[in-house]
């Protein structure tokens, strides 16, 4: 698999830009281009349990591998959610799971 890294200077102060992707209502803010109705759900610890969900509860299941705030964090993806349901032993989900 490839890895894909992009890099652009923000001209704010880093704790604006790490609120303005983190908290709640700003993350629905810019994640409705893509995914209108997006929200996501953490207990923002290293192992613990992260959800990102779409307007109708669907979407992917995660784990925060590492974390330094309000610089980086570093999610690993280990299934999906569909219908409110974790999915994380199907074919599809093991082939692209971490």
């Amino acid at each position: 698999m490839a890895t894909v890294n992009h890099e652009i200077i923000i001209n704010a102060p880093i704790q604006k830009v790490w609120a303005t992707l983190w908290d709640e209502k700003s993350y629905s803010d810019w994640t409705q281009f893509f995914t209108p109705g997006s929200k996501f759900k953490t207990d923002w610890q290293v192992g613990g349990e992260t959800v990102f969900l779409d307007a109708e509860e669907n979407g992917m299941y995660s784990t925060i591998k590492s974390i330094n705030a309000p610089r980086e964090v570093t999610f690993s993806h280990l299934g999906m959610v569909r219908e409110g349901k974790v999915d994380t032993a199907t074919v599809n989900q093991l082939e692209w799971s971490g």
